[in-house]
């Protein structure tokens, strides 16, 4: 008993660093071996807060994640800025672009899961805003393309500022 209440007691304690000191992580490796729901959703209020509509369409703000799960393709990441049309305006966006290699699941899987747009062979496209030194996503958006998603991201945005 007095094992399980030492344990209760360390979590609460690691916990309360987390939620205390979130906002001093500097880095996405900091917030990648640290975060938790708390310290994510002390962030989250804070940026409620105090986001800045005019904010909502600075681009540089956004990341975007584009995965493609196929048979077809090996595993890789790569970097790039992608460009596009968002109402009649060319946007260039940060964005992620992850490749996962779904053969081995061919084994277990039905047809239909490798058909296109199924569960082993289809994109998703994600993009989110980050309140600069944050290190924790405000808005986050799926879409059927990086612009989609972009879009959707933007109005969260700025249903939130207006708030």
């Amino acid at each position: 008993m007095k094992r399980k209440n030492l344990a209760l007691l360390a979590a609460a304690v690691v916990n309360s660093f987390l939620y205390l000191n979130c906002s001093g992580f500097k880095g996405t490796a900091d917030i990648a071996n640290f975060s938790s729901l708390t310290c994510q959703a002390k962030m989250q209020s804070k940026a409620e807060a105090t986001i800045d509509i005019s904010q909502c369409e600075k681009f540089e703000n956004y990341l975007c994640e584009r995965r493609i799960f196929s048979p077809s393709v090996d595993n890789a990441s790569s970097a790039s800025e992608f460009c596009g049309s968002l109402n009649n305006q060319q946007v260039c966006v940060q964005t992620s672009s992850l490749s996962f290699n779904t053969e081995p699941a061919r084994s277990t899987a039905s047809l239909d899961e490798f058909s296109d747009g199924g569960e082993f062979n289809r994109e998703e496209f994600q993009c989110i805003y980050n309140l600069q030194g944050a290190n924790t996503p405000l808005f986050q958006a799926q879409g059927d393309s990086v612009m989609s998603a972009l879009s959707t991201a933007i109005e969260l945005c700025q249903k939130r500022g207006s708030l």
